[in-house]
């Protein structure tokens, strides 16, 4: 905290700080890279450092996205292995996040109310030490969504 100062009077909590040294396997240049940019977009979208739910309920509602939990069942995928960086090999992503993009809909919600689903749902889901640890998957579904519709 004591590094990041100069940032403004409004910093993320310790537990985002720990998540982003974590992320960045505590590499403080990096971490705090992270962090700048974070600010940076938050107070620029007038976005609060974090998003309660009452903020994304409507986009919430629409089904766009769905958090399915980490397959602990190997027979799932048998031959499919995770790679991970070129020092090791890691046991595949902890939880998986799909964005329904047929679920997306201009008429019920702004894109930026979608967007802001999307950073509900990360901070969410990165609250898990094992996502910390080994990141999640993202699958964006696009049967289904007319490219007219979200443009």
């Amino acid at each position: 905290q004591q590094n990041l100062q100069q940032l403004g009077d409004e910093l993320p909590a310790d537990e985002f700080l720990a998540k982003c040294f974590i992320y960045h396997q505590n590499d403080v240049g990096q971490a705090k890279k992270t962090i700048e940019g974070f600010l940076k977009f938050r107070r620029a979208a007038l976005w609060p450092l974090r998003i309660p739910a009452q903020a994304v309920e409507a986009a919430g509602r629409t089904g766009v996205h769905w958090l399915l939990p980490p397959a602990n069942n190997p027979s799932l995928a048998p031959d499919f292995v995770w790679r991970g960086n070129k020092q090791r090999q890691d046991a595949g992503p902890a939880g998986c996040v799909v964005l329904n993009m047929s679920r997306m809909d201009p008429a019920v919600c702004s894109v930026e109310e979608y967007q802001k689903l999307s950073m509900f749902i990360m901070e969410q889901v990165t609250d898990d030490p094992a996502v910390q640890h080994r990141g999640i998957a993202l699958i964006v579904d696009f049967d289904g969504a007319p490219l007219s519709k979200l443009m």
